[in-house]
């Protein structure tokens, strides 16, 4: 088995690039979307601050900016699915990244 990986390196390598790929689309980015749209109230779901919607851009922000480190343990799909599992919870919006970073840096100023 090693040396067959080793000789096969660059098939194994996009076989499991394409592997992610699909996953990607068939549930990630639809759960995604999924928890984007309850939380921003739109579809598609934007920015609730400048109202951009590019899904890949777009973050869930606490709102009260008190549960980032729980939610970074959990991290990515999993939060998401935790979140449509509970009913979603309240407390969290929707900012692009730019929009979360600049809460942050205003967050840290006062």
């Amino acid at each position: 088995m090693r040396v067959y990986r080793e000789t096969h390196k660059e098939e194994l390598a996009a076989s499991k690039a394409q592997w992610w790929r699909g996953r990607y689309e068939t549930y990630y980015l639809p759960l995604k979307t999924e928890v984007m749209a309850y939380y921003s109230q739109s579809t598609p779901p934007e920015c609730v601050r400048c109202g951009i919607s590019d899904i890949e851009v777009l973050q869930l922000d606490h709102i009260d900016n008190n549960g980032g480190g729980r939610n970074r343990s959990i991290g990515g799909w999993r939060l998401y699915q935790r979140l449509k599992d509970e009913g979603y919870p309240e407390n969290y919006q929707v900012l692009c990244a730019n929009c979360n970073l600049k809460k942050e840096l205003e967050r840290r100023r006062s």
